[in-house]
């Protein structure tokens, strides 16, 4: 349940008919996260499966193995989080390089909503990069960009198995994060807010405590240059 900036959910008065509960603060830094109090919630004599062996997971398309090269980074492009940093193709482009530099190959995927900015994306991506289409076992090679692969319309299921195979990733945080946390993959969040006041650095702080504290990932907080960004996360993902 939460104790809300404006309300509380439930409130007080249905708090009382409850058996168990743990709260989530959208006042205050939460000391666990919305995962760690879910885990404190189970009685102390049921032991968590951290191996997930009565889960049911959803087969990999053999596609991913035979299309999918080895010993890749992972990168998740959201138009809307890197348009409001004003990344430009270029910059685009030098971000994918930086990451080949550290890694053999880059595989990254955007947006699978269809729209006008997210469709300029892609056709740029298309054109651009060696591209990998696992729905149509297509693999595309650009001589230039041999070793940065754009992946055409992933699905979110493809997606789960291609972080799985990869040897780290980054990306906006959210759900590639809590992916690599499954997988107990490496990850790298990028982070990106507007201060217009100071509460609003709060704000964010106890968004990530909500979220992410004990996940042990590195995170990097972008801004519009680009030569900083990159000096930011050039530390955290050798």
């Amino acid at each position: 349940m939460y104790n809300g900036q404006k309300r509380d959910r439930p409130n007080n008065f249905f708090r009382r008919y409850l058996y168990k509960y743990k709260i989530v603060s959208r006042r205050d830094i939460n000391k666990y996260s919305y995962r760690q109090l879910q885990e404190q919630l189970l009685d102390k004599d049921k032991n968590l499966d951290e191996k997930y062996n009565n889960l049911s997971l959803p087969k990999i398309n053999p596609n991913i193995n035979s299309l999918i090269p080895k010993n890749y980074i992972f990168f998740q492009y959201r138009y809307k989080f890197f348009d409001e940093l004003n990344w430009s193709n270029d910059d685009i482009h030098m971000f994918l390089n930086f990451l080949k530099s550290k890694y053999k190959n880059v595989v990254f995927c955007s947006d699978i909503e269809k729209n006008k900015r997210s469709n300029e994306l892609r056709d740029f991506f298309l054109k651009r990069y060696s591209y990998i289409d696992i729905n149509n076992n297509i693999k595309n090679k650009i001589l230039e960009n041999n070793n940065i692969y754009y992946l055409k319309e992933l699905s979110g299921v493809d997606m789960f198995h291609i972080i799985k195979k990869s040897s780290m990733c980054i990306a906006k945080e959210g759900i590639v994060s809590h992916i690599c946390f499954f997988h107990k993959i490496k990850c790298h969040n990028l982070f990106n807010f507007k201060i217009d006041k100071p509460g609003d650095i709060r704000h964010q702080k106890i968004s990530y405590s909500e979220w992410c504290k004990g996940m042990n990932y590195s995170f990097s907080f972008l801004n519009k240059n680009m030569n900083k960004t990159i000096n930011k996360i050039k530390k955290q993902i050798g």
